[in-house]
């Protein structure tokens, strides 16, 4: 398999998130949070964050950006012509003429109420986004415990229970390295980074995008 161009936009955001829960025993279990987390670090950055309601023409939305690069004060304008999407967070570069990226998130638990293979649709939802988007506009990025990622692969917990036949997508086993490892993902492209976090918890964050063509 050829090398695959990770952006340089999703290489950033994975190895700050990489850093960042490190230390952080809870990312998994909330999926807001995973969100808010990619909020502070693109704001910080001096990237501009854009909200609006979907749905009906001239929809109309808020833009908000920090005050300038270093401070905690952020700053809401107004905005209008949003294009109708269901996508969760999107982001504009502060470079004149650079495109929005449309960013899908989720998280994925191996306890508590977001544990179970019914939530793994979800992967499914943001692949088919990405799949569905423009080319290099659009990425999945997601955070999970390991057994969670693996679950994905088709792998089961423990001995008891039947086969997981849906759901299940060729992922990177990640079990022989830490290093990220690069792999497509059906029609996409991905990277991903298994890690320990201070509990002894191994967990993954990954990226997927549509390429070029």
């Amino acid at each position: 398999m050829s090398t695959i161009l990770v952006p340089p936009f999703i290489s950033w955001l994975c190895e700050v998130l990489l850093a960042d829960f490190k230390g952080d025993r809870t990312q998994t279990m909330w999926e807001g949070y995973l969100q808010y987390r990619i909020c502070q670090h693109v704001l910080d950055k001096g990237f501009t964050l854009e909200f609006g309601v979907t749905g009906g023409d001239g929809t109309n939305g808020c833009g908000v950006r920090r005050a300038r690069l270093g401070a905690a004060e952020t700053r809401v304008s107004d905005i209008s012509g949003l294009d109708k999407d269901s996508v969760n967070l999107v982001v504009r570069s502060p470079a004149t003429g650079a495109p929005q990226l449309r960013l899908q998130t989720a998280s994925y638990s191996q306890t508590g109420r977001k544990a179970g293979r019914s939530t793994f649709g979800t992967f499914r939802k943001g692949l088919k986004y990405v799949s569905d988007g423009l080319p290099r506009t659009t990425a999945f990025v997601f955070v999970a415990d390991f057994e969670s990622y693996q679950s994905l692969m088709g792998v089961r917990r423990g001995e008891r229970g039947p086969d997981i036949k849906d759901n299940v997508f060729e992922l990177p086993s990640l079990l022989a390295s830490t290093k990220p490892q690069q792999s497509n993902v059906e029609d996409c492209q991905g990277v991903f980074y298994r890690f320990p976090t201070i509990d002894l918890i191994e967990r993954v964050i990954g990226a997927i995008w549509r390429p070029l063509t």
